[in-house]
């Protein structure tokens, strides 16, 4: 067994999204079958595969043995994100932990579906703008040069348009060379800086997504939801439960809503107006969580939000990467049309006087 004073801070690196949910998912599935948390705990680590994963959990079961609570268990790991382990603590204090568990399970479930679905939106633009890049580079670098010898044994000058052509192409593969040289040493950089600081990435590609585009203000609103539906449907305090979702979301713009509507229920104005007066759920949203707050309803009202606007927010990342795509193939079809009527168009000249 591992001791936890002992394990290498490191050798720990925070756990992702699917692991996450497959955690939170085994943990409630073992206490609502009965077992005590060191009991599950322990037949998960047995179950585990590799090394690493079992002297997680054993380090977990560890500290559980020698009377740390399920929290502090986790906290001490520095594997679990502080919004899951606030979750778990006061799961412990209301004694809803399993509910809680389940919940959390599913809520990371969905933030790593949703963040594949970033990562897609992001990179398949890159990787069609690299295709096109290096079709251009091949076409000016090394077929017109070939178009250049044509002229040549046709005893014709090249035309002024192709000499600029071929110019331009050998500007533009010292320039390749240099945007190369400059991805991979931002690759190296980026793998340097996660290995040393336990699998954070230098360039977060989600917190940018969320922090400036519209659809990351669509998944805060999301995010906001599904944390007060748990927060009602666990029993923990609103107020908790407003400042978990503050921290958990990186929108700044939602973020500044989030503390004028708390500012306001403290005052005495009810959540539903409150968060109806500061935009964060407008409309027929706002409706949905008015009539379940006055029907006691708040939690299925709240999760009915978070589906919507998780829905919506999925769909526009579809469209994103869709119209991106067919715009990216027009443009290549263009310049490469383009540049091959410059060359062309001047040597059928040529070939019509000679025919």
């Amino acid at each position: 067994m591992i001791d936890g004073e002992n394990m290498k801070k490191d050798e720990t690196k925070m756990l992702k999204e699917h692991e996450l949910s497959a955690f939170c998912m085994e943990i409630s599935m073992l206490l609502g079958a009965g077992m005590s948390l060191e009991q599950g705990i322990l037949t998960i680590a047995d179950d585990e595969k590799t090394k690493e994963g079992k002297d997680l959990f054993m380090v977990i079961f560890n500290a559980m043995s020698e009377g740390d609570t399920f929290n502090h268990a986790l906290v001490m790991t520095e594997a679990f994100p502080t919004y899951l382990t606030d979750m778990v603590l006061m799961g412990e204090k209301t004694g809803n932990l399993e509910k809680i568990l389940k919940e959390l399970h599913i809520f990371y479930e969905k933030k790593g579906e949703l963040y594949s679905a970033i990562k897609t939106a992001v990179l398949s633009p890159c990787i069609m703008v690299i295709m096109m890049f290096i079709v251009l580079l091949v076409l000016v670098t090394k077929i017109l040069p070939a178009f250049s010898q044509v002229y040549y044994d046709l005893g014709s000058d090249i035309p002024t348009s192709t000499i600029v052509v071929i110019k331009a192409g050998h500007i533009l593969s010292v320039v390749a060379m240099g945007v190369f040289g400059a991805v991979i040493l931002a690759v190296i950089v980026s793998l340097i800086y996660q290995k040393l600081n336990h699998g954070k990435t230098l360039f977060d590609f989600e917190k940018i997504f969320m922090s400036k585009s519209k659809t990351g203000a669509i998944i805060s609103k999301a995010r906001f939801a599904s944390v007060l539906s748990m927060a009602f449907s666990s029993g923990i305090e609103l107020e908790y439960a407003m400042d978990l979702a503050d921290c958990f979301i990186s929108n700044p713009r939602i973020k500044e809503k989030i503390k004028q509507c708390k500012e306001d229920v403290s005052k005495g104005e009810s959540l539903s107006n409150a968060i109806e007066k500061v935009g964060i759920f407008q409309g027929v949203n706002a409706g949905i969580l008015s009539v379940g707050l006055k029907s006691g309803n708040a939690e299925t009202a709240l999760k009915n939000i978070s589906e919507k606007y998780s829905n919506e927010s999925e769909d526009r990342i579809s469209e994103m990467v869709s119209s991106v795509e067919p715009v990216l193939v027009m443009i290549l079809s263009l310049m490469v049309g383009l540049i091959l009527l410059i060359v062309m168009m001047p040597l059928l000249g040529i070939m019509s006087v000679l025919g």
